[in-house]
């Protein structure tokens, strides 16, 4: 009882107000659902690049990317398709799952406004397949690659219907990619070596388009990808990109040699980019921005930047 009369009597600011705040602070977290979220898919998957696979090029480029368990591609059944960047974001605490900059002026708006109640990453990325969006990675993409016909242009000419698409990819279930901490920092990345040689590192930058910013709005949206490790953005001739540099690490592939596995699938690019992007384009370009030089890079931007 003392001890109850003592807190209520303490200054504001001292040690048992700090006690309450922190409890309060702590019932409000276990009562979000994102402390039931055991693999925090909002904050471990980044969307990069939408596009529409119309082409070999294009799926032959999906292919490419899937080869290295830090991507992961969705299909919405609209048509489109969203490259996401599997990583789990510097301020994540991989121990308990909570933002390190929640609450705080730094926190993306992004991040701030999203509703956890209606978390869309958690229906779709904890589960198999929803009914309206399929995940991608190595396996499914081969399988898939199977299915589709091209006509003599290599534009796509026959595909799976959707239900028929799910039914043909649930038998293989997405490789557990999202889990916090299972991506290195540093972009490391296993990835089939033709000679089936163990260790060799080598550095690729991956390029993605990205509209030029133009609005508060996008500015945000590229504070939150920048804080993701492995993330800069910068400005070639041709116009904005998202670059994401790993240090890739050969490892054998099963089955290598295989018939259906094509040789140029292993080769090692300094640079991939999305058949989409013009050559002009696809080019590293001279100055990258990371997160800490968002700040610099947003006062540029600014004065024409709409509210």
């Amino acid at each position: 009882m003392h001890t109850l009369i003592v807190a209520e009597a303490a200054p504001e600011g001292g040690r048992p107000q700090r006690l309450r705040a922190a409890a309060n602070e702590d019932a409000a977290w276990r009562a979000s659902p994102c402390f039931s979220c055991m693999t925090s898919p909002c904050c471990t998957h980044v969307p990069l690049y939408r596009f529409r696979a119309e082409t070999k090029q294009d799926i032959e480029y999906a292919r490419r990317l899937l080869r290295h368990e830090m991507f992961e591609i969705g299909i919405y059944d609209s048509g489109w398709w969203m490259v996401y960047y599997l990583a789990p974001c510097r301020f994540l605490n991989l121990s308990n799952s909570k933002c390190l900059i929640h609450g705080t002026p730094h926190q993306p708006k992004v991040c701030r406004d999203y509703s956890p109640i209606r978390c869309w990453y958690k229906r779709v990325f904890t589960t198999t397949d929803s009914p309206d969006f399929i995940r991608l990675d190595q396996r499914r993409i081969e399988r898939l690659a199977r299915l589709v016909r091209f006509d003599n242009e290599d534009r796509l000419a026959d595909v799976p219907e959707w239900e028929a698409l799910l039914r043909e990819l649930a038998p293989i279930p997405p490789a557990d990619g999202a889990r916090p901490g299972k991506i290195e920092p540093q972009g490391i990345s296993p990835v089939p070596s033709p000679a089936g040689i163990i260790g060799s590192m080598h550095t690729t930058q991956f390029l993605f388009p990205l509209r030029t910013p133009t609005r508060a709005e996008d500015l945000d949206l590229l504070r939150f990808r920048l804080g993701f490790p492995g993330v800069a953005v910068g400005r070639s001739r041709g116009g904005w990109l998202l670059v994401i540099s790993a240090v890739l690490q050969e490892a054998a592939p099963a089955g290598a040699g295989a018939a259906d596995d094509p040789a140029e699938l292993y080769c090692f690019d300094s640079l991939v980019a999305p058949p989409a992007v013009s050559p002009e384009q696809a080019k590293l370009p001279a100055v990258l921005h990371d997160l800490e030089g968002f700040d610099r890079l947003a006062a540029e931007l600014s004065p024409g930047i709409l509210p």
